[in-house]
């Protein structure tokens, strides 16, 4: 590769840059990260990045924001999770499953991509990570989902 020759035009020095240089690598598509005196927003606000303990724990927390309808958008979300687990726990009137017992059926509420509804499915011994709780009959699954279908759509839909 051949070497950059430098010009200067007034009082300013340009690097003149040879055709055949590779093309500049685009970053890549993911999580933003601010970099080192950029404003960023969390939960309680705006701050500078300094690469300081705080910045970094709201990192590895997902709590770093670039807008703030990004923000504005997660807060949202979390509030509607919450407030559906709530209506959950106010419906199964104090029901925990039973992991142990394998003929206990356990509901679940989901979002169908290809029919755009939600709907349920129960289990009896297959456990997993739900950003909702566990639900102890259809019917009750099935009046979170009449109740809740706007929470539901803040937590599934976007």
């Amino acid at each position: 590769m051949s070497e950059i020759k430098t010009i200067i035009i007034g009082d300013i020095e340009y690097d003149l840059v040879p055709r055949n240089k590779e093309p500049e690598q685009k970053p890549k598509k993911g999580r933003w990260k601010p970099n080192i005196r950029q404003q960023y927003l969390s939960l309680y606000g705006a701050y500078i990045w300094t690469d300081n303990v705080y910045d970094n724990k709201c990192y590895s927390l997902w709590l770093v924001f670039q807008t703030e309808t990004e923000r504005d958008e997660y807060i949202a979300r979390q509030q509607a999770i919450v407030r559906v687990n709530d209506r959950i726990d106010e419906l199964n009137d104090g029901w925990e499953p039973d992991w142990s017992d394998n003929d206990m059926q356990k509901y679940q509420i989901y979002f169908n991509c290809s029919n755009n509804k939600f709907s349920i499915y129960y289990f009896e011994s297959i456990k997993y990570t739900s950003l909702l709780k566990n639900i102890k009959s259809e019917s009750i699954a099935y009046q979170v989902i009449s109740e809740m279908n706007n929470n539901l759509d803040l937590i599934f839909k976007k």
